[in-house]
């Protein structure tokens, strides 16, 4: 799960660029179009053009612009947009190559045209496919030309090893994005061994508790029957004591488990929020007793539902929790608020800490990968990052709540 909410987060990058490089390239398209047939026409009138290729081109262009103005257009239908405008660029140097008899110029026109747009692709495979076409068209239709056989080497060559040095940059640029996926996975994996480790003594102490529980509740109840004596209501009382730490210690096997399990694959379902928060909780009620921090959760009557990943929302919780630790720790008198409630249709969970709270200069940057403003060795800042990413994967959001002071982060769901 983990490396997937990384990979999200590039993933979101990425759209923001390709979107972007999509806006420039479809305005791009649809001057230079009109402005080069205008100079090649009037500069030189011997030279040939194709006025209706050009107005494909436009409205090409104006498709792709109009796409990323629209926000729900997906990846891949920027793709189709991008490959579009660049392979009618191409088809069209190319007919314009062969219209006017393969001058020097058009030879140059066509080299600088295949050039640019071979950096324009959004994935290396578009950057594949453009290659093919437009090495193949001239490999083929060239021996059908005026040129000769020299000329044609000359020209095929230039193409060529123009694509490979290209194709090798465009190339290192997609792994190199690959591996900072993959180091930032094992930072998360650490990240999150690291807070195994925190809570990993508090649930230990919490388990123990109920077990003594029921070590002494199983004793009392021996003891009666060795005595012969029949006093239901103290065999009852202790059978109610040991169920009941029996639930205690399921409920946090359940949050432990809750919070390991890093499946992708885990499907969506209507859950009730409430039990997101408890589980959440349990796994760090005996870190903040022992810390002297006041936990504090407000829960409505009836249940809260919402069609969402439960494991992976009570990872966010757990995350934002650990935070609010670490926030109000060293105060005298430290507090952390847990409170669900529905506004419009939405679910708001928020964790609130009276400590001190989040500094306007840093505001922006707290839910960044790597930004972390704990001491060397305590955080590796994909924390609320990671939180953010599976907030987001769950038709979600998590902000910093700046109407609830002095800090409070909260966790938005759509109301099932």
């Amino acid at each position: 799960m983990y490396h997937k909410v990384m990979s999200g987060l590039f993933e979101k990058i990425h759209h923001d660029q390709s979107v972007l490089k999509l806006k420039i390239f479809s305005i791009c398209g649809f001057i230079s179009t009109f402005t080069f047939f205008y100079f090649m026409v009037n500069i030189d009138p011997s030279h040939k053009d194709w006025f209706l290729g050009r107005v494909i081109i436009a409205i090409i262009s104006l498709i792709a612009f109009v796409a990323s103005l629209i926000p729900s257009t997906s990846f891949t239908r920027r793709r189709y947009c991008v490959n579009m405008l660049m392979w009618s660029y191409i088809i069209m140097y190319f007919y314009l190559l062969t219209l006017n008899d393969w001058s020097v110029f058009h030879r140059w026109s066509y080299f600088v045209v295949i050039a640019i747009m071979a950096t324009v692709g959004l994935t290396w495979r578009d950057y594949l496919y453009t290659a093919i076409l437009a090495l193949l068209m001239p490999v083929v239709l060239g021996p059908f030309g005026p040129l000769t056989a020299l000329a044609q080497v000359h020209f095929h060559a230039a193409n060529i090893v123009t694509f490979i040095v290209i194709g090798i940059t465009i190339k290192s640029n997609f792994e190199y994005r690959d591996q900072v996926i993959k180091l930032t996975d094992n930072l998360v994996q650490n990240s999150k061994m690291t807070a195994l480790g925190q809570m990993s003594s508090g649930v230990s102490h919490e388990i123990n508790n109920p077990l003594a529980i029921i070590t002494n509740s199983a004793d009392q109840i021996e003891e009666s029957l060795e005595d012969g004596s029949k006093n239901k209501a103290t065999v009852q009382s202790s059978l109610d004591k040991i169920n009941k730490a029996v639930n205690r210690i399921a409920r946090i096997v359940q949050g432990l488990h809750s919070f390991s399990q890093g499946d992708s694959s885990e499907t969506f379902s209507r859950v009730d929020t409430r039990e997101i928060i408890s589980n959440a909780c349990e796994l760090y009620f005996e870190k903040f007793r022992t810390s002297g921090i006041e936990l504090k959760t407000t829960l409505p009557e009836q249940p809260v539902m919402a069609f969402c990943q439960k494991n992976q929302l009570t990872q966010v919780l757990s995350n934002l929790l650990l935070n609010a630790h670490d926030a109000c720790v060293k105060l005298s008198h430290p507090q952390i608020k847990v409170i669900l409630t529905t506004d419009n249709g939405d679910i708001k969970i928020s964790v609130i800490d009276n400590g001190p709270g989040v500094s306007k200069a840093i505001e922006n940057q707290i839910m960044q990968p790597f930004f972390t403003t704990k001491d060397i060795g305590q955080g590796t800042g994909l924390g609320l990052s990671i939180a953010l990413g599976i907030a987001r994967a769950n038709n979600g959001e998590l902000y910093l709540d700046r109407t609830v002071s002095p800090s409070c982060f909260t966790l938005k769901l759509p109301l099932a």
